[in-house]
């Protein structure tokens, strides 16, 4: 749905010509465009492209042509000359940069430059070409894309997750999600990594390189490029993320890069481009070893226009991955597509960090639990479904994450359990110790995503209104897995994203949120609830099957029909009506409820 609604948006502005219009009447500006490749399709039943980042050469020909019309396109090196003699432009610019050296760019985008005399610069990931060594990003995409098993076994963050890939959406996922484990760790370990994928799903990239659109460019081809307008520059030689190493590693990536370039071509540009480029990817330390080497420029992923007096060493791109639709790309290289996120930043309503809203509302968040309201009425719910869970816990060890004032404590310790009780709000666990004094209660402040406690270690654990206020739940169902014995049990809530009442809150604020929003942010207040993610029974199952946990039981609780505003102006009447229909917790019917309590084994 929300795709839909943002091609809509997208084909809406460009059918009223707003790229054109944009670039006529705003001040001439510099842009760099980003291409990592340019490839026909492969139909192969596979993933590959899936992400997009090789661009169709016919398409790419259009985007060009549409460039030419609109820009005055010049070679990188005159447009970080024109930015750095600080000269008003007269006319928007812009410049065309391909990262990592892929030989398509030789067979399909060099002829279409040439036809239409246009400059472009290639950054090189020099172990592509001088070792024809696959980098690590496509040879997971091929070994994923041509497996024909069902999943993959292998340890993430120190859990065993099996991984499905059956069929080309969880190959996708499985993709995704392994592809951003592996950014984060060393080369080496990334490396025995990829090995053991590769032997496991018996597909490796190497064996089809020759013939395969990852292949990279050779020297030849690079040697004759070079003679016919196409600059070239170091794009360090493995493709790591610079930001993740030690300061010698990070020197020897872009030294070696470069004076192998150098050796090769002879002509080469002092410039640089950072691996995936975002703001995490770099830093004052790498900047400094290339202003040390004599590098005038370093670029970005980063989306946005050159502006003057900014910093030569994280100058932005346009990345044109995704952009092979003609639309998409009128709209995110004209800068429309930046300036629509800057408008939905300014006017979105802006949500307080979880720690901070809980650790300064406190008491009334409290006293929210006995309100007769259709919040504390989901509260209790919530609370009565988790004891008739927990009810033989004599003697067994309970973690409760998120606890709060201790909402299910006391009944716990009546029941004789040991309990460990953790909240991201220091305020939170002060107020529980005050209201429990026992001898079987530790609770303390922690991190759902880094819990201090050993592996193996309990019985039960709850996490009950946690996940939702996470950026991802990967890391903290991991650690669920792992404090968990075996055979021990989670209660987890999740917000039910088909809830009839979520649902057309939704709609409401579509309608409404975005005039809301200023009205918040003008005023300068925050607003509750807090930004948080909403769940479908699907999405539930997958992502505790990825961490290597079992899905028991789902059961709906909180039906609230009632919309926005007359459950708020008919409150008794709300939860009458929620009371009543507490009985289809376990039916078929229970997607009416606005969260789901899920049960759950570690096995």
């Amino acid at each position: 749905m929300r795709k839909f609604l943002k091609y809509m948006l997208f084909w809406f502005a460009d059918f009223l010509r707003l790229p054109i219009i944009y670039l006529k009447i705003r001040r001439p500006t510099a842009t760099i465009a980003l291409y990592h490749g340019i490839s026909p399709e492969i139909n192969n039943g596979g993933i590959f492209n899936y992400r997009k980042k090789f661009v169709n050469p016919k398409n790419f020909k259009s985007q060009l042509i549409w460039l030419k019309r609109n820009y005055k396109i010049i070679s990188l090196s005159a447009l970080i000359e024109l930015h750095q003699s600080k000269k008003r432009l007269t006319e928007n610019i812009l410049a065309l940069t391909f990262d990592d050296g892929y030989e398509n760019i030789y067979k399909h985008a060099f002829p279409i430059l040439k036809e239409l005399e246009l400059p472009a610069t290639v950054f090189i990931a020099t172990d592509l070409v001088d070792e024809q060594k696959p980098l690590w990003v496509d040879r997971l995409e091929y070994a994923i894309s041509n497996t024909n098993l069902k999943s993959l076994t292998m340890e993430i963050n120190g859990a065993i997750r099996n991984l499905p890939t059956d069929n080309h959406r969880n190959k996708c996922k499985t993709d995704i999600a392994i592809r951003k484990y592996l950014k984060n760790i060393d080369n080496e370990k990334k490396e025995n990594l990829l090995i053991e994928i590769e032997n496991q799903l018996g597909e490796r990239l190497i064996g089809d390189f020759g013939a395969s659109p990852y292949k990279g460019l050779t020297w030849e081809q690079i040697q004759e490029m070079s003679k016919n307008g196409i600059g070239f520059a170091p794009h360090t030689k493995s493709h790591p993320i610079l930001s993740k190493l030690p300061a010698e590693k990070i020197s020897s990536e872009i030294i070696e890069s470069y004076n192998l370039c150098e050796q090769k071509i002879g002509r080469i540009l002092k410039i640089f481009a950072y691996p995936n480029g975002q703001k995490e990817d770099f830093n004052e330390e790498i900047i400094e070893i290339l202003k040390r080497e004599g590098f005038i420029a370093a670029l970005t992923t980063i989306p946005g226009t050159i502006k003057p007096g900014l910093n030569p060493y994280s100058l932005p791109r346009f990345s044109l991955d995704e952009s092979d639709n003609l639309i998409f790309f009128r709209i995110t290289i004209s800068g429309i597509r930046n300036y629509m996120q800057l408008i939905r930043d300014t006017l979105s309503i802006k949500s307080m960090d979880p720690g901070e809203f809980f650790n300064k509302d406190t008491d009334s968040y409290l006293s929210e639990y006995y309100k007769e309201t259709p919040e504390g009425f989901s509260f209790r719910e919530r609370k009565r479904l988790t004891l008739d869970i927990l009810k033989n816990v004599q003697g067994k060890k309970i973690l409760d994450i998120g606890s709060g004032p201790g909402i299910i404590i006391e009944e716990l310790l009546n029941r004789g359990a040991k309990i460990t009780a953790i909240d991201i709000a220091p305020n939170m666990i002060e107020l529980l110790k005050r209201r429990f004094k026992h001898g079987d209660l530790v609770a303390k402040t922690g991190n759902i995503e880094d819990i201090d406690s050993p592996s193996d270690y309990y019985d039960y654990l709850t996490a009950l209104g946690v996940l939702e206020y996470l950026e991802t739940d990967e890391k903290a169902l991991l650690e669920i897995k792992r404090v968990l014995k075996k055979d021990g049990e989670a209660i987890i809530s999740f917000p039910n994203y088909f809830s009839p009442w979520r649902i057309w809150n939704k709609i409401l604020m579509a309608t409404i949120g975005l005039p809301w929003g200023l009205f918040k942010n003008l005023s300068g207040k925050n607003t509750h609830p807090i930004k948080h993610r909403e769940y479908t029974k699907k999405q539930i199952k997958e992502i505790l099957e990825q961490a290597g946990l079992e899905t028991e039981e789902i059961t709906g609780y909180n039906f609230k029909l009632a919309p926005l505003p007359f459950d708020r102006l008919f409150p008794q009447l709300t939860i009458k009506l929620a009371d009543k229909l507490k009985n289809l917790a376990d039916s078929k019917l229970n997607w009416l409820a606005t969260a789901y309590l899920v049960r759950v084994k570690n096995f």
